[in-house]
């Protein structure tokens, strides 16, 4: 297979064109530059990356670069110069093995693996080396405090008295659970750290975020972004219909402004045949379908104060605060570009 043809993010520093949307109060004067932070390559080991439908990169405080490999069983280890350097894990279910392992939350200087399938989380310690297997019906997606995390699900059977955000101790011990009126219609509460430790959480289908106390479940402040063009879906969309906006994550960055990355339908955008095969949610495929806007909002106002559009994949998964671009593809390698805004 030849490489992807891709456009790359850093075309994207350019302004104008389509890469800087006509949006919100900045009305495409004001946009947004990114900063080229490394590239992970999987040449040590090819073929260890592979390309999922996230490509949502955590860096831990020993500046390490870790990633879940595509087949689930692994966590892919990365340097500071993006070279692949360690693979934690293996298929199976014992200590230090996994079926699915999905997400990663730094934890202080140890790291948190959810696994899905086998719904536990392992506590892997300094050296990556695994420490404790803790269950965890929920994926873990905020530390709070030293042995405290959120965990976020969609409002469905089992989740408690059906509120989708859950403070437990890592022992598994539930503390509280909060946000039973987010409008989720199926799914999962987007959640970020604020900077006063509260959490933000947004609902994908508003352009919305409220701040919340998780000690407490008081609800402390709610946010309306200022648009014009954003018109979430109210009921689960068919893959054949026009997608509407969905807001993909949220996260504040050290001087206080928010920042929404937000997934809508591409310029170009065209129904895929109704008897055509089943679409593959590789990156490629969603560039085609999707662009996706970033915004930089006044948490006070609302008022967007710059915004940019995407018209290949980009992703982030908070609480890391960058985004995650495909910067090429082989039969062998893989390479992803990592970006700071």
């Amino acid at each position: 297979m030849q490489n992807v043809p891709l456009i790359m993010l850093a075309a994207l520093l350019a302004c104008g064109g389509r890469d800087t949307p006509a949006v919100g109060p900045c009305g495409g004067g004001c946009s947004i530059g990114l900063e080229h932070v490394v590239t992970l390559t999987d040449r040590a080991e090819p073929g260890s990356i592979g390309v999922g439908r996230s490509l949502g990169v955590q860096q831990d405080v020993h500046g390490r670069f870790l990633l879940p490999a595509l087949t689930g069983d692994r966590v892919l280890v990365f340097d500071g110069a993006g070279e692949l350097v360690a693979q934690v894990g293996r298929r199976g279910r014992g200590p230090g093995e996994f079926q699915r392992a999905f997400g990663i939350l730094p934890f202080g200087d140890s790291v948190l693996v959810w696994d899905m399938a086998q719904r536990r989380a392992t506590v892997l310690g300094p050296e990556l080396q695994p420490s404790r297997v803790v269950m965890a019906p929920f994926e873990p997606v905020l530390a709070i405090g030293s042995d405290t995390v959120l965990s976020a699900s969609a409002r469905a059977a089992g989740s408690h008295e059906g509120q989708p955000l859950h403070l437990t101790r890592l022992d598994g011990t539930r503390i509280r659970s909060l946000g039973a009126d987010l409008p989720l219609g199926g799914s999962v509460p987007l959640v970020a750290p604020a900077r006063d430790g509260t959490v933000w959480i947004a609902a994908p289908s508003e352009y919305s975020i409220e701040r919340w106390d998780p000690r407490s479940g008081e609800r402390l402040a709610r946010i309306d972004v200022a648009s014009s063009w954003f018109r979430g879906a109210a009921r689960p969309q068919e893959v054949h219909e026009r997608p509407l906006p969905t807001l993909q994550a949220v996260w504040q960055d050290a001087e206080g402004v928010l920042w929404l990355l937000t997934r809508v339908a591409d310029a170009d955008w065209q129904a895929p045949p109704a008897d055509g095969p089943e679409l593959v949610l590789h990156p490629a495929t969603l560039s085609r379908l999707y662009d996706w806007i970033l915004e930089a909002v006044d948490a006070d106002s609302g008022r967007v104060l710059a915004a940019r559009r995407f018209t290949d994949y980009v992703d982030v998964r908070p609480p890391s605060r960058l985004l995650v671009s495909l910067r090429a593809e082989t039969d062998s390698t893989t390479e992803l570009d990592v970006w700071r805004p």
